[in-house]
C-alpha cells in the first residue's frame, strides 16, 4: 500500500533512477511530472543507484517501484502494450473487486451474527479481514492523487 509520508523519498530516488535510463524514454515524459517530482522530493535524502544491479535487483521503496511502472506503462511503452497492460490491470482489479463482494456480502455477514446468536455466542462485532491491496490498484491510486495535486 502506498504510504503519502514516503512518497517525498520515492520521489527522490525516480529522479536518480532516471539518471540511468536512456534520454529517448525519459524524453517522452513531459516535463511538468519531473519538476512536480523534484518539487516534492526529499532533498536531504541521498539515493545511490547500483549500476551492476538489474532493475529487479536495485534496492528502492515500493512506492519507487510504483511510480516508475506508472511511467513505463504511460511514457515508454507503444500505445498497443499501453492498452494490454490496461487491460490486464483491469482484470485484476475485476478479480479483486469479486473476492471483496464475496468476502464482504452483507447477507453472509448477518447470517453468520444471526448464527452465532443461535448458538449463544455473544458477538456485536463483524469480523473483518484485511486484504492488501494489489500492485495495480495501488498504481491506479497513485495516479488519482497524483494528478489532484497537479
Amino acid at each position: 500500500m502506498i504510504k503519502e509520508e514516503v512518497l517525498p523519498y520515492a520521489y527522490t530516488e525516480v529522479i536518480e533512477i532516471l539518471k540511468y535510463i536512456s534520454e529517448e524514454y525519459v524524453r517522452n515524459i513531459p516535463k511538468e511530472i519531473i519538476e512536480y517530482f523534484q518539487e516534492k522530493s526529499k532533498k536531504d535524502y541521498e539515493y545511490t543507484v547500483t549500476e551492476f544491479d538489474t532493475f529487479e535487483n536495485q534496492e528502492m521503496l515500493y512506492e519507487t517501484r510504483v511510480i516508475l511502472s506508472i511511467l513505463y506503462r504511460d511514457y515508454f511503452v507503444s500505445e498497443e502494450v499501453k492498452t494490454k497492460i490496461i487491460q490486464k490491470e483491469y482484470i485484476e482489479m475485476q478479480i479483486i473487486e469479486k473476492e471483496k463482494s464475496n468476502n464482504y456480502n452483507i447477507d453472509d455477514i448477518f447470517k453468520r451474527n444471526k448464527k452465532e446468536n443461535i448458538t449463544g455466542k455473544k458477538s456485536n462485532q463483524l469480523s473483518v479481514s484485511k486484504t492488501k491491496g494489489n500492485f495495480f490498484t495501488n498504481i491506479i491510486n497513485s495516479i488519482k492523487r497524483f494528478f489532484k495535486e497537479l
